[in-house]
């Protein structure tokens, strides 16, 4: 039986990030042989571009055909929000509002991301678990139902707008890391990642056997 296929995305550095979390923990785990060994992982690595962010992440996920997809960004921007909290957010918005310009300089502090789109969408994935699952091994975890104004909402809309129909997709905030203004360890990120992706796994198997 074929494996269940499993994309995640995280974001290059930007702003005073010289290294995104977000990113560096999807590698570390994966090159740390965490994931979980009944899935096959695709990784990639998305600008913080307006322009781009999408794009790459639309070629990465037509290029793997995953039966699921989480994407990955950190929460250091977001007031309000816990030092070691991981955020699974609910909801993708469908509106831009941050006045941080990304790394091309573009800012896009108020408009729709997609004019003829609905207002929000909904992730197809059970929240709750995720939560549990972190949980269960220490971790602080949340659910969400604002994923912020800046690139991650955008890209959570736009696959969401884009992919959302076919496939499960899941926005999850993680937060800044030591060496970039946290507190956590990458290592003990990188094990949230993995839980995460063996919750994703268990779902995209589910997701597998309804397209065979």
């Amino acid at each position: 039986m074929d494996l269940p296929r499993v994309l995640m995305s995280g974001f290059e550095p930007f702003g005073s990030f010289e290294f995104n979390p977000s990113w560096q923990a999807l590698v570390r785990a994966s090159q740390g042989g965490l994931l979980p060994p009944d899935a096959r992982f695709g990784l990639v690595e998305v600008p913080v571009t307006f322009d781009r962010a999408f794009v790459v992440f639309k070629r990465a996920l037509l290029g793997f055909c995953p039966d699921v997809a989480l994407c990955f960004g950190v929460h250091g921007g977001i007031s309000r929000r816990g030092a070691e909290t991981i955020y699974i957010e609910r909801l993708a918005r469908n509106r831009d509002a941050a006045s941080k310009a990304d790394n091309q300089g573009q800012v896009r502090a108020q408009g729709a991301i997609h004019p003829n789109a609905p207002l929000e969408i909904s992730t197809r994935f059970a929240v709750e678990p995720f939560v549990s699952t972190l949980a269960s091994d220490g971790f602080e975890a949340e659910v969400s139902d604002d994923a912020g104004g800046y690139l991650c909402n955008h890209l959570y809309f736009r696959a969401a707008h884009a992919f959302g129909a076919e496939i499960p997709i899941l926005f999850v905030h993680v937060p800044p890391v030591e060496g970039v203004g946290g507190t956590m360890t990458l290592n003990r990120l990188a094990s949230a990642v993995s839980l995460l992706a063996g919750e994703a796994a268990r779902v995209g198997a589910t997701t597998a056997k309804g397209k065979a």
